[in-house]
């Protein structure tokens, strides 16, 4: 009873979503009469909100990108999917490489937290792009298994670790610490993870995805008025 008076109270506040769903055509009228050039991409767009408009549920798809030099966050593309599936994410692949440039999204690099689908993604529109798992979703998974700080600590100097040489010296201190450990974080391939594998051409160092939480934390009032 109590969801049902709070959606009601929503719907008088801000709309059903049923109706907000048919303004969609509006949008995409002011999206094209604001970015002309940007027809084939605004098409789609167009396509996927009448295919919600009988479901209100979905997935917020976001390409959080960071802006140097100032450290900044710029989203340059957005989609509200059915659901999150490989299906969905090489969807939002294959028109993000359209937009972008097989060229230019093959230089990228990605970010994730280790999400299979997403991977499988990669693999299937743009095979050998650099992406990375996030090291604090790599160590939440570690230190269920692994929980003393010695053992957090020699983690982040194999990540950090900027040569392989390093990274071998760092990793043989793991195992001597603990074999569980050091197996445990071996069977993820170090490209994902470590310095000393990241791709010459990257621009990017980072070991963490700040900037999705941050974002996600920019969204978390309109999120909850959506509950």
């Amino acid at each position: 009873m109590a969801a049902k008076t709070k959606q009601k109270a929503q719907s008088q506040i801000q709309g059903a979503f049923r109706e907000q769903y048919k303004r969609i055509n509006h949008y995409y009228a002011e999206l094209l009469r604001a970015n002309p050039e940007e027809l084939p991409t605004l098409q789609t767009l167009y396509q996927l909100g009448w295919v919600l408009l009988e479901d209100y549920s979905g997935w917020l798809v976001i390409d959080c990108n960071r802006k140097r030099p100032n450290d900044q966050i710029l989203s340059i593309a957005y989609v509200v999917v059915e659901v999150e599936t490989k299906d969905s994410w090489v969807w939002f692949l294959r028109h993000l490489s359209d937009d972008l440039g097989a060229k230019k999204i093959r230089r990228c690099t990605f970010m994730s937290d280790e999400q299979k689908s997403l991977l499988l993604a990669f693999e299937e529109v743009i095979p050998g792009v650099d992406n990375r798992c996030c090291m604090r979703h790599l160590y939440n998974n570690f230190r269920k298994k692994f929980p003393r700080l010695e053992l957090k600590n020699q983690m982040w100097r194999c990540a950090k670790s900027t040569h392989w040489k390093d990274w071998e010296k760092e990793m043989k201190s793991l195992r001597l610490k603990n074999e569980g450990a050091y197996r445990h974080l071996n069977s993820i391939p170090p490209r994902f993870w470590s310095h000393s594998r990241f791709s010459f051409y990257s621009k990017c160092d980072s070991l963490v995805n700040n900037m999705s939480e941050s974002f996600n934390a920019l969204i978390v009032e309109a999120r909850k008025n959506q509950l």
